[in-house]
């Protein structure tokens, strides 16, 4: 515990050149080298001096970085002994910043056990997700919503559809098979995400649809152009058999993916209410 003439300090700013005192908080990112040589630049051309915080016990919350950059310039470190003692509190003082990433939250909180980030984990490395695409297909979602992130940055975030997760993480991976680099894309994973929502999609037949007409993705670039090219795929698969057309593009452009809280929110800030009677009811 920092003491100052035997009392414990709280709230101040102090300076040392004695690096040994900070010590790495467990669960945080991995010092970047590159990140730290930029710095030193900056430093090194303008010394902005700004302190970096830490707990009653040294431990680094928030400038790891300048930290080592300015240990590399042999300069004194202005450290401020912040008022935080939780787990939660460590990840606030990083939300305030721009350093942390998806995976870095997940690995927070996963590492002191919450179970719902160790599932995301489990999703990232199972079915080869980029962490953004987990968080929000652990709750059934299709886009980047902001309260989302906001829960997960909290360590409040809660899987909700792991069934669901697996579903579409097993059938993307058989597609990776199928198609290769090509569904490795963002643009794809996202269309496909959106699709898979369809109430009328049939895995089975998507798959064999682009068995026989896939080369028809090789044009698409974007969500938008991955949509469309699905949709003609998807349709293609209909010779001698009873399939209904979709009409997946109107779909999407009705935005009728979105899910219903999505919905009520951009009703209510257009000062519209007209989906609140036919949206009252979570899908």
């Amino acid at each position: 515990m920092v003491k100052k003439n035997g009392q414990e300090v709280k709230g101040s700013v102090f300076v040392t050149r004695d690096y040994s005192v900070f010590k790495k908080i467990r669960g945080n990112r991995d010092v970047d080298p590159n990140h730290v040589k930029r710095l030193v630049k900056a430093i090194s051309e303008q010394d902005l001096d700004i302190p970096i915080i830490v707990d009653r016990e040294m431990f680094v919350l928030d400038g790891q970085h300048r930290l080592e950059a300015r240990k590399q310039l042999n300069l004194p470190v202005k450290y401020y002994i912040g008022q935080f003692s939780e787990d939660l509190d460590t990840a606030r003082a990083n939300t305030n910043s721009v350093k942390w990433s998806t995976i870095n939250y997940i690995d927070f909180y996963a590492q002191r056990g919450k179970k719902d980030y160790q599932l995301l984990k489990f999703l990232i490395k199972q079915y080869g997700f980029n962490p953004d695409v987990a968080v929000v297909v652990g709750v059934k979602r299709t886009n980047r919503a902001s309260d989302i992130f906001e829960d997960l940055k909290l360590g409040s975030y809660k899987m909700t559809a792991l069934s669901w997760a697996n579903e579409v993480g097993e059938s993307y991976q058989k597609l990776i098979k199928l198609l290769g680099k090509q569904a490795k894309s963002r643009a794809f994973l996202n269309a496909f995400l959106i699709f898979f929502k369809h109430p009328e999609f049939e895995f089975k037949r998507f798959i064999h649809a682009l068995k026989v007409n896939g080369s028809k993705i090789l044009g698409a670039t974007d969500r938008m152009s991955y949509i469309k090219v699905f949709e003609t795929v998807y349709n293609s698969y209909l010779s001698g058999r009873k399939f209904k057309k979709i009409k997946l593009v109107r779909w999407v452009e009705d935005r009728a993916y979105v899910e219903v809280t999505d919905r009520l929110r951009a009703a209510r800030q257009a000062g519209r209410n007209q989906w609140s009677k036919k949206y009252k009811k979570e899908d």
